[in-house]
């Protein structure tokens, strides 16, 4: 039995004395400022027997002049190497190898492992997510549309206005706009050219563009909090 669990980290970059001083009080580390890291390795020892996942890769942002010089004062203890025995006993029945535990990040990662079970989530990649939430964002367009007996190209080019949209807000940032109107944006942008284009009965522009802002928000939302 293990009496010490493994710092993991949780982030790909280059490690910061000013992330690893904040975080010297959660046991021993293996690694030194400057140093490359990747997400799932393990660079340091717990204090105690479960495993965290932190983030070393996070710099202090310097608002001003006085400030730029207050990592100068950080009090960092010498890493420490992590030979075979140390990695045998907080890593029993794994390999080490470069002095490093070798780990599967996916798997052994914490937060990656427990994130979609303590969140209800199906694990999916991006595109994946984008399409479903798309797909979901013109299905409740195209459904009243049908509803009120709308020919089949316009349900069909309301779905895949949002279909689009969302897959584009989830590749896209805006610029000078909060991460909650990036949806609104992308809508409005795809659904513009379908409102002043459309003609005979089925030509309600400002409905279309409130649909637009009200559906890109909710993309905006999936898009935040399930991506």
């Amino acid at each position: 039995m293990r009496t010490n669990g493994s710092i993991i980290s949780g982030e790909t970059g280059t490690a910061y004395a000013y992330s690893i001083d904040k975080l010297q009080d959660r046991g021993r580390f293996f690694i030194n400022p400057m140093d490359q890291v990747y997400e799932g390795q393990v660079i340091g020892e717990h204090t105690r027997q479960n495993d965290i996942t932190v983030n070393v890769t996070k710099a202090k942002q310097l608002t001003n002049m006085r400030a730029s010089g207050s990592d100068d004062k950080t009090s960092i203890a010498p890493a420490e190497g992590l030979h075979a025995r140390r990695g045998a006993r907080i890593h029993p029945g794994r390999r080490v190898c470069r002095g490093y535990a070798a780990l599967d990040a996916p798997a052994q990662n914490p937060a990656r492992r427990e994130r979609p079970q303590a969140r209800g989530e199906i694990a999916m990649d991006r595109f994946t997510l984008s399409l479903a939430v798309g797909a979901a964002a013109g299905a409740l367009v195209a459904i009243p549309m049908i509803a009120q007996k709308a020919s089949f190209r316009s349900c069909s080019a309301a779905f895949c206005t949002y279909l689009f949209a969302a897959v584009i807000t989830f590749y896209s940032d805006l610029p000078y706009l909060p991460w909650w109107a990036d949806g609104m944006g992308v809508a409005l942008m795809t659904a513009i050219p379908a409102a002043i284009v459309g003609s005979g009965k089925e030509s309600r522009p400002v409905p279309t563009l409130l649909n637009a802002l009200l559906v890109g928000f909710l993309i905006s939302v999936a898009e935040r909090y399930l991506a």
